[in-house]
């Protein structure tokens, strides 16, 4: 079946029945994800797309893209010291901006995008594999698909361990960095054939990209040199030296920036257990966890079942250097080393697949340093290549051997499974709540994955109007969040979502005040919605120097959030702190700054402070004479703040004409005529009071004294009866 070479196609690089066997796996790739298209944004899509202030930019968002660590984008500038090592991912994320900026919001071009990706991701390791071990050409179309390089291609297409990165738009970061990366490893072995300038700068731009897409993308720099040896019988030679150059030249251009641009260190290491899994260790436990993590994922590379996102503490028990597999696994490591060491002039599948997985997996693996988390499936979403080019090279032995027919159905079923695993975990990925549900059955031990599924149950008894089902996901909520706290008490973001159960759903200040302290106490004081949210109780409930205390702390850890200006800056007025909280109100971004300015004026007036009202009140008079709000503080500041009645007035009645409706308004100017002895226009203010709030006896009575007054004792009567039935029914 081979076709002669043409200058002008792809089939002057490969055979034809190589280009045939690469679109076949792009094909597969799109069916096995096909259905993703329809899921929602789940997991982190937050933080990196739908909430990040610079992907929502579009265009205008990709310098500050280039310019930052990735979580700045959601956090805010102290979102770069939130990670161990920070995170520096522009393409990728530039990808996202772009996206954005054609369609918006729209999960379903993010899926779409994901697909084709991984398609060609899929293409290209098989062209790779087959650049890199070819011996000879097909002779047939069967044979190229019952080759190594067309099974590993077709077991990487295909294995469920995958999804996560796939099915969740964020994890584009991964697959683009594999792309480029073995972009880059098929133009170097194309350059080691016929080097030439044009190549190298290919091989620049490749590695280039793989490395902006995702840091973990550094370990391919070890790989070229293999790639090398298994095509030179070395790692190094002079006259490959201007090859070498590029690739430290993409490298060092990526590391200049992510230095400049990212504030964590490498070897900083968080206190919660939730950044940092070997918190708790004790003597050789990390080390004896970690290899007992390396168990498991061999168990889901051979048996991807059940799968999970979530990893987290402790869904992975301790494990000490003495436990049997623990020891077996340092044993089998010790094995494949000198396996290595032995076989290094081999040059067979196994080696390299063994070499491969090794060097992509160290930086993910918790030995060189740790990754803020055991394991994650999507770790193994490179080095799984080496393990399915190994695993590859039994199946097409045994192929070509007496067991063919038996490899052969083993394989189909293999292949039949993995599939449909894939399909199904996919739909999995559907939407927060799908995935959250699904998982906390499988990581049962999880606080994460259950404080997780304990906040969007939350979330959708928010939304929902019927008080049974309400009932229903409240219930749930605080089952699912008690579970959580009793795998890990110290879980501050449990204690916050408990504290607001209890506040929305019983109306239960105390207890969401314990809770909420709770929250802070495990974060180190520094936990904004718990602060902000005890802030509030406290200053609903009228008590000011506590409400101070946490609003403050809430402002001081993010001074930008417009909500937490905006209270702070009323906090202070109550306090007498007028210029301190015009200035702080001034720095708040948003808002119409008139509106700002009567809203602590009224802040001023509620705390009965008439003097700072009425100053604040005449700035706002200074410029807009006519504004209701305004007028009414001025008119209520000079009656009852300061008894100037008769000069308030003309203010209470320039407000009323303005806003007819206002209960309270209309209440205090009638006041303000009583007590200046202009009863008669008493009566149709109070009559608009008593048609607002029929339910308040208080106007009643008003309105009583003043019919009493004007000698109309039959309405009187009549206003004193209607009162009493309303008091009596409070």
């Amino acid at each position: 079946m081979n076709v002669k070479e043409d200058n002008n196609s792809l089939f002057r690089f490969f055979p034809k029945e190589i280009i045939w066997g690469s679109l076949i796996l792009f094909v597969i790739a799109i069916a096995m994800y096909a259905n993703t298209w329809q899921n929602d944004y789940t997991l982190d899509d937050q933080l990196a797309i739908y909430e990040n202030n610079f992907i929502k930019e579009g265009f205008g968002g990709i310098k500050n893209i280039m310019t930052h660590d990735a979580f700045v984008g959601f956090f805010g500038e102290h979102g770069a010291k939130l990670i161990s090592g920070g995170r520096y991912r522009p393409f990728s994320f530039i990808t996202f901006a772009i996206e954005w900026e054609f369609f918006g919001r729209n999960p379903f071009v993010g899926h779409l995008f994901n697909t084709f990706f991984y398609g060609l991701l899929c293409s290209l390791i098989f062209l790779f594999l087959y650049k890199l071990f070819e011996k000879k050409a097909y002779t047939s179309f069967k044979e190229m698909i019952l080759g190594i390089p067309f099974i590993a291609a077709l077991l990487f297409c295909i294995h469920p361990i995958h999804t996560e990165v796939v099915a969740n738009i964020k994890g584009r970061d991964e697959i683009l960095a594999m792309l480029f990366g073995v972009s880059a490893f098929l133009l170097f072995l194309f350059y080691l054939e016929k080097p030439n300038l044009k190549g190298t700068i290919y091989l620049f731009f490749a590695l280039a990209l793989s490395l902006f897409s995702k840091e973990n993308a550094i370990t391919f720099l070890a790989i070229f040199p293999l790639l090398l040896f298994y095509k030179k019988n070395t790692i190094w030679d002079g006259k490959y030296l201007q090859v070498y150059g590029v690739l430290f030249l993409a490298t060092a251009i990526y590391l200049i920036f992510r230095f400049k641009y990212t504030e964590s260190s490498v070897t900083a290491e968080s206190s919660e257990v939730l950044n940092n899994p070997f918190v708790y260790t004790q003597g050789t436990e990390r080390i004896g966890t970690t290899l007992y993590s390396f168990w498991l994922y061999l168990k889901l590379l051979l048996i991807p079942h059940p799968l999970t996102h979530d990893y987290y503490f402790n869904q992975i028990p301790y494990k000490s250097m003495s436990h049997p597999l623990a020891l077996s696994a340092l044993l089998g490591i010790l094995g494949l080393l000198f396996y290595i060491y032995k076989n290094r002039n081999s040059k067979s599948e196994i080696w390299f697949g063994i070499v491969f997985f090794i060097i992509t997996f160290s930086i993910v693996s918790n030995v060189l340093f740790q990754v803020g988390i055991i394991m994650n499936e999507r770790f193994v979403f490179i080095p799984s290549l080496g393990f399915l080019l190994i695993l590859a090279y039994f199946l097409s032995r045994g192929l070509s051997s007496k067991y063919k027919l038996l490899t052969l159905i083993f394989l189909t079923i293999y292949s039949i499974l993995f599939s449909g695993k894939t399909i199904a975990r996919n739909l999995d990925w559907k939407d927060n709540f799908t995935l959250f549900k699904a998982d906390y059955i499988t990581s049962t031990q999880s606080a994460k994955v259950a404080t997780a599924l304990g906040g969007t149950y939350q979330e959708m008894a928010d939304t929902v109007k019927d008080n049974t089902i309400k009932a229903d996901f409240f219930k749930k909520s605080e089952e699912i969040l008690t579970h959580s706290l009793g795998i890990y008490p110290e879980n501050s973001q449990t204690w916050l979502l408990l504290g607001n159960l209890y506040f929305k759903r019983d109306r239960d200040n105390s207890k969401a005040k314990f809770y909420y302290k709770k929250a802070i106490e495990y974060r180190s004081m520094r936990f904004f919605d718990a602060n902000f949210n005890l802030g509030i109780i406290y200053y609903n409930e009228g008590k000011i120097d506590s409400a101070y205390i946490f609003i403050k702390a809430a402002h001081d850890i993010k001074p930008e959030h417009p909500q937490t200006s905006d209270i702070y800056s009323k906090i202070l007025i109550k306090q007498g702190k007028t210029q301190e909280a015009l200035t702080i109100s001034s720095k708040t971004t948003g808002g119409n700054e008139m509106q700002k300015t009567i809203e602590l004026a009224m802040a001023a007036k509620e705390s009965q402070n008439f003097t700072e009202a009425l100053n604040l009140a005449e700035k706002v008079l200074a410029q807009d004479a006519e504004n209701a709000e305004a007028n009414y503080i001025k008119g209520i500041s000079l009656a009852r703040g300061m008894n100037k009645i008769a000069e308030g007035i003309p203010f209470l009645e320039k407000a009323t004409k303005k806003i007819t409706t206002n209960a309270l308004w209309n209440e205090d100017l009638a006041v303000a005529y009583g007590m200046t002895g202009q009863i008669a226009k008493t009566v149709p203010l109070l009559e608009a009071v008593v048609l607002a709030k029929p339910n308040d006896p208080n106007p009643y009575f008003n309105l009583a004294a003043s019919y009493a007054k004007l000698g109309d004792m039959k309405k009187s009567q009549e206003m004193m009866q209607r009162g009493n039935q309303v008091k009596a029914k409070m």
